[in-house]
């Protein structure tokens, strides 16, 4: 009697690598990775912070006042400071576009001040008036930074 032969295990046939150029020239997937990065793009610009310097000067008149615009983004997180370049003070103040006060001093003439406030309605006009009755024309130097998304 002939014994039954056991079984072969089968060979395995090593199978051909995939065909790469063909697999990410699908445009699907190509659209939908460039949607993807813009989605994530626009995301950033919207969110992130962008701080923008500003610097600048503006001289009180022989009438004693003195203003400035200042046009930050709405919604702006602005930070800054003043000071006079002869020593003598003033009186400084920040109105913004509908004439409320972002700052005011006007009870204390100083020769120098910080401020922070929030852009609600842009441009800003900075204004300066030496105090007295024979003021002295003044050079008032106002910088600082601020902070808004890009978009």
């Amino acid at each position: 009697m002939a014994t039954p032969e056991s079984p072969q295990p089968a060979v395995a046939v090593p199978s051909s690598p995939p065909d790469l150029s063909r697999r990410y020239r699908n445009p699907a997937k190509i659209v939908a990775i460039y949607l993807v990065i813009a989605i994530v793009a626009l995301v950033l610009l919207y969110t992130v912070p962008v701080s923008t310097s500003y610097s600048d000067r503006f001289t009180t008149s022989p009438t004693g006042e003195g203003a400035m615009t200042f046009n930050p983004r709405s919604g702006a997180q602005v930070y800054g400071s003043f000071y006079t370049t002869n020593g003598g003070p003033v009186s400084f103040e920040i109105q913004d576009s509908i004439g409320n006060f972002a700052y005011e001093n006007n009870q204390n003439s100083s020769v120098s001040g910080s401020f922070s406030f929030i852009a609600v309605n842009p441009p800003y006009t900075f204004i300066a008036s030496s105090p007295g009755s024979s003021p002295v024309p003044e050079t008032v130097v106002v910088y600082g930074h601020y902070t808004a998304p890009t978009l």
